[in-house]
């Protein structure tokens, strides 16, 4: 007997009821733990409450949730803000476009802010901050030193790494001629603590 919902059509919303629903974005946990879906809802409708009315649905196990938001200004400051840290994990929160699955988000990938310390002043230079950055993932944006608001005294870049693979090691930066080693610290927000020889290898680690 054949299906009578076989050759049915699925019905789309009109741009209409598109443009007067409110923004939906897409929350992540990066854990390898499961943590309780009530307190992480808990701590980050807190840490959120100033920002404006937010909504969150577990969706997908205990990692994964729905996150609908007030209006544009409010799903922008979440996503500049990304990521937030939920019980010493990384919540990173992605948009959600009306034609897209759940499966067709790209989750696993995180962008946080790197800062590079302890590097002579005359090498605080927006191609090294390029450099560092895109060996350990995919450049996103790079803080120009040289900018008023780059005054820092180290470099800053915001880098997009894989969440599912382990952080690269072992990258060698040359430093020229010279026949000197400057060790500093490369800080990642939130999910990665590192350190960098700058003669010499970058290691890190991700907290458990």
């Amino acid at each position: 007997m054949a299906n009578p919902h076989e050759d049915a059509e699925l019905e789309l919303l009109d741009l209409a009821q598109l443009e007067e629903a409110p923004p939906q974005l897409v929350g992540y946990l990066v854990s390898d733990k499961a943590l309780n879906v009530s307190t992480v809802i808990r701590m980050l409708r807190q840490a959120w409450q100033k920002i404006g009315w937010t909504h969150l649905e577990p969706i997908q196990a205990y990692h994964t949730f729905s996150i609908t938001v007030e209006n544009a200004e409010v799903a922008q400051i979440l996503r500049e803000r990304s990521p937030w840290s939920v019980m010493g994990c990384s919540f990173d929160i992605h948009t959600w476009p009306q034609e897209a699955g759940l499966k067709d988000l790209p989750l696993h990938m995180t962008a946080f802010w790197v800062q590079v310390h302890n590097l002579p002043r005359h090498h605080l230079s927006l191609q090294n901050a390029t450099t560092i950055g895109s060996a350990m993932g995919t450049l996103v944006e790079v803080e120009d030193p040289n900018s008023p608001e780059g005054y820092r005294g180290f470099l800053r870049n915001r880098v997009q790494i894989d969440s599912r693979r382990p952080l690269r090691t072992n990258l060698r930066f040359n430093r020229g001629n010279q026949g000197l080693k400057h060790n500093f610290g490369l800080n990642a927000c939130l999910i990665f603590a590192i350190t960098v020889d700058v003669w010499g290898i970058l290691s890190g680690s991700a907290p458990k």
